[in-house]
């Protein structure tokens, strides 16, 4: 499965929330940028729980994941666009 048909999109991992939601995620190169996608099986807005999961557990685990795909372990600059 491609997100928004990106043929070059790579499945990165799934990740289960504490209220039972799930989340696939995708990473595709556009450019010189590389995008995430999180298909969830509920969308946002999340429950308190599932944020605070997030933004501790689920988050840095995609940042490391997405490094392993890139092959750029280490320290990296994250920006989020709303």
């Amino acid at each position: 499965m491609s997100p928004r048909g990106q043929k070059s999109a790579t499945f990165i991992g799934t990740w289960d929330f504490p209220s039972g939601n799930s989340a696939d995620v995708y990473v595709w190169r556009d450019g010189v940028a590389f995008h995430t996608l999180h298909l969830w099986d509920s969308g946002p807005p999340l429950t308190p729980a599932d944020e605070g999961y997030y933004r501790d557990v689920v988050r840095p685990q995609v940042i490391v994941r997405v490094q392993e795909f890139l092959k750029l372990p280490g320290r990296v600059a994250v920006i989020e666009l709303a």
